[in-house]
C-alpha cells in the first residue's frame, strides 16, 4: 500500500473510517466508519479496503488495542440510500471477521428508520 499516492491518500484523508483517539470503558480502541461521507459511484471497494486495512495495521500496534480490541461503529446520521453500499459493508465486517486477532465488537448509530448492521454470521 502507497498511502502517500492517489485514490488512497484521497480515502484516508477523507475521514470516512476512522480510528478515534479515544477508548471505550473497556479499553477498546474506537473505530468509526461514516457512511454519508461514502458515495458508490465516486470510491472503489478496493480504495475504501485498503484504506480500513491501512488504518487497522497502524491501530493494531497498539498492545492495548490487541488486548482490549475494537469496537466498531457504523455510522448511518445523516446518510441516505445514495451513501448505502451493502456490497462494502459485508466486505468490510468480512474483513475485520477473518483477519481479527483481537476482540471485535460491531456497533451502529443511526437515525429514523435506516438502521444497518450486518449479521457476521452472512459475510464470508
Amino acid at each position: 500500500m502507497a498511502p502517500y499516492d492517489e485514490p488512497l491518500r484521497s480515502e484516508l484523508l477523507c475521514g470516512k473510517f476512522t480510528v478515534l483517539n479515544a477508548r471505550d470503558s473497556g479499553g477498546a480502541a474506537i473505530a468509526v466508519f461514516t457512511a454519508r461521507d461514502h458515495f458508490p459511484a465516486a470510491t472503489s471497494h478496493r480504495t475504501v479496503i485498503q484504506g480500513i486495512a491501512f488504518q487497522l495495521d497502524e491501530c493494531l500496534k497498539s498492545y492495548e488495542t490487541q488486548k482490549n480490541g475494537l469496537v466498531l461503529l457504523y455510522d448511518m446520521t445523516g446518510s441516505g440510500y445514495h451513501n448505502f453500499d451493502y456490497n462494502l459493508a459485508r466486505k468490510v465486517m468480512g474483513l475485520l471477521k477473518v483477519t481479527r486477532s483481537f476482540n471485535f465488537s460491531p456497533a451502529s448509530l443511526s437515525t429514523g428508520t435506516r438502521t444497518f448492521l450486518p449479521n457476521l454470521s452472512t459475510c464470508k
